[in-house]
């Protein structure tokens, strides 16, 4: 190899590996909406929803490929109790170890409730959803792996405001961007 072609190669590696992610792709996502339990602001509370957001999603994506969502998020309450402004998000492919926790979790049929669990989901993490434009922010390794598993279910710990029976957090313009 040549000294100009290798140093040239050097240097489009360097920015390659300067720019972070590339997006290859980005892709609009459907609405959501999640409809939320009762829970207040308790950094040591886990509430999963038991309903797997990526239900019939059939893509495979290659383990080098990365996925970020993005997008808005709108809190309505229904009883106007509640005033959810932000919530740490998590996902899992299932929820068997929680379903046998049964000291720590109770399963409530729309949703898994835990206490005393937060810390052993730090594996989980997905990123933050709050209330406004763009307050939707995910991704990370467990995203990745439920994206490859076809099997998400999002779990939330509220760390400012808080929720009422049937509350609702709809998830609008959202993004999916693909990249290495």
């Amino acid at each position: 190899m040549t000294a100009p072609r290798a140093v040239l190669l050097a240097a489009l590696g360097a920015a390659l590996t300067a720019c972070g992610t590339i997006t290859l792709k980005t892709v609009d996502l459907p609405d959501s909406t999640l409809y939320l339990p009762p829970a207040s602001a308790d950094a040591n509370r886990i509430v999963y929803l038991t309903r797997d957001q990526f239900e019939g999603f059939t893509a495979r994506l290659p383990s080098a490929v990365t996925v970020n969502v993005t997008g808005d998020a709108k809190y309505t309450t229904t009883l106007g109790l509640g005033n959810f402004q932000r919530a740490d998000v998590y996902v899992r492919t299932d929820l068997a170890a929680l379903r046998s926790d049964t000291a720590r979790c109770q399963d409530r049929g729309d949703y898994i409730e835990c206490s005393g669990r937060v810390a052993d989901e730090a594996n989980f993490r997905a990123g933050t959803l709050a209330v406004g434009a763009g307050g939707v922010q995910l991704g990370g390794a467990a995203l990745q792996t439920s994206i490859r598993e076809n099997h998400s279910y999002f779990g939330l710990v509220l760390t400012q405001g808080s929720t009422s029976l049937s509350d609702r957090l709809d998830l609008t313009n959202l993004k999916a961007r693909v990249g290495l």
